[in-house]
């Protein structure tokens, strides 16, 4: 998943919003760029597939935090 993906699906299903913001001048120069990343030989090596999509998974971690906020906040 690209980063602004994960970052809109964290917001619509626990909260928040994203905001794009101008990359600062300054920082250009540590930028490595857009990077694709395969998991394509992982996955031919290891016999291991996610037991949840991107959404349910952040549903089930929403759930499991928000019965324990005081413990995190």
């Amino acid at each position: 998943y690209p980063v602004a993906e994960i970052a809109r699906e964290i917001a619509r299903v626990i909260g928040g919003r994203v905001k794009f913001v101008p990359w600062p001048q300054e920082r250009k120069a540590i930028e490595v760029g857009d990077a694709v990343i395969s998991n394509r030989k992982f996955r031919g090596l290891v016999p291991w597939s996610p037991k949840y999509d991107l959404t349910s998974g952040l549903v089930k971690t929403r759930d499991y935090y928000r019965t324990r906020l005081d413990k995190y906040i």
